[in-house]
């Protein structure tokens, strides 16, 4: 059984704040912050996890009702005894309304209000798991398929059977290339680790701006 949560809508300043208006863009303040009003009528982030247990074998391991082969899956969910999926998304009815505007700039303005009602969502999830299931000195890592060559982004579809029809509750579909729509949504699997893991270790793109780890080196790709 998966849960559905339903983000809390970052404030009109936050989301002002997101579009990093420069000084060059002094003079447009006035039609951005009415972008963000027409954005905050939508939008509507959302997310979907589930609480799963997992069982590790030879051949695979299970994750909820779903069995994952990848053996660097295994590897890291070894010493786990459940994992939890999830979808988050900025929500199909802020896409909508982005994909309806024409105007070049406020286009590339959506898209960072999207983002951001994205990193809001993400962080509301992020802590409700925390407090429930990583207390102490557990740490809460993450795998993410397509973030790293070991876990390809095709087993997106094994991630979304996790969920059973948590992705159409919250309006996030699949493409064939397996990228999610609404475009501004994520995936993965939270699980507790002993030590410090971030995908980020094993990924040689130095210089991602998303980067929350050092690279740990080629040796360290598996």
């Amino acid at each position: 059984m998966y849960n559905v949560l339903y983000g809390a809508l970052p404030t009109r300043e936050d989301l002002l704040a997101s579009l990093d208006l420069t000084e060059a863009y002094e003079a447009l303040t006035e039609d951005a912050a009415d972008l963000v009003d027409a954005c905050l009528a939508v939008a509507a982030p959302k997310a979907v996890w589930a609480h799963l247990s997992v069982q590790t074998a030879a051949e695979g391991t299970t994750i909820g009702e779903v069995r994952v082969d990848a053996p660097f899956v295994a590897e890291k969910l070894a010493a786990c005894t459940f994992a939890i999926p999830y979808i988050a998304t900025c929500g199909a009815e802020v896409e909508a309304w982005a994909d309806g505007l024409t105007d070049p700039l406020e286009r590339y303005w959506a898209d960072k209000l999207k983002l951001a009602l994205l990193g809001a969502v993400m962080g509301e999830l992020k802590e409700t798991l925390r407090a429930a299931y990583f207390t102490g000195e557990t740490y809460m890592a993450a795998l993410n398929p397509g973030s790293l060559p070991q876990w390809p982004i095709s087993e997106q579809i094994k991630l979304f059977a996790m969920l059973g029809d948590g992705a159409e509750k919250i309006g996030v579909t699949l493409k064939p290339s397996y990228l999610m729509v609404p475009t501004k949504s994520c995936s993965g699997i939270y699980f507790a680790h002993g030590g410090h893991y971030e995908n980020c270790m094993l990924c040689p793109r130095i210089d991602c701006p998303n980067r929350r780890a050092p690279f740990a080196g080629e040796e360290s790709v598996v």
